[in-house]
Order: C-alpha cells, then sequence, then structure tokens
C-alpha cells in the first residue's frame, strides 16, 4: 500500500460541514440556501452541498473594504455626486 497518494478531493459537505468551512452558522447556511444563494442536492433525506458550489458562492461574496475609524469592515463606498 502506498502512503504518498493524498486522499481523493472532498466533493461535497453536509450542512453542518459546510457552515464549518465558510465559518458561519448552520442557521445562516439555511438561510442563504432559502434565498437561493447557496444550491443544495438532495440524497434522499440528506443535503449536500457541493464544493464547488461551496467555493463559488464564497467568491461571489462581496469584498470587505475597511473603512475609517476603527477597524470595522464596511460595504464599499460609491461617490456621491456634488450638487
Amino acid at each position: 500500500m502506498d502512503q504518498n497518494h493524498a486522499p481523493p478531493p472532498r466533493i461535497g459537505y453536509d450542512p453542518q460541514g459546510a457552515a464549518d468551512a465558510l465559518g458561519i452558522s448552520r442557521a445562516m447556511l439555511y438561510k442563504e440556501m432559502s434565498a437561493g444563494h447557496l444550491p443544495a442536492r438532495k440524497m434522499g433525506a440528506k443535503l449536500l452541498i457541493l464544493t464547488e458550489d461551496l467555493q463559488e458562492y464564497a467568491r461571489a461574496l462581496p469584498k470587505a473594504t475597511w473603512g475609517h475609524g476603527k477597524g470595522r469592515h464596511s460595504e464599499p463606498r460609491t461617490a456621491v455626486p456634488q450638487s
């Protein structure tokens, strides 16, 4: 048995595993799935979130920008037209 082989790539996660991978709560994961932002597959009574869907979801999230002040991140600012 050759121990130099890497394990096969993970193709999916159960909801708790997907939430852990994203660093969010299971409740937030279900909220994102219910909103249609993160697809899930059914395997009988179980849900499966594909790794590629999880990665696509994470890449589609807005990039954080760092605002002024107390080190909090904020939404990107847009220019306000001058009147």
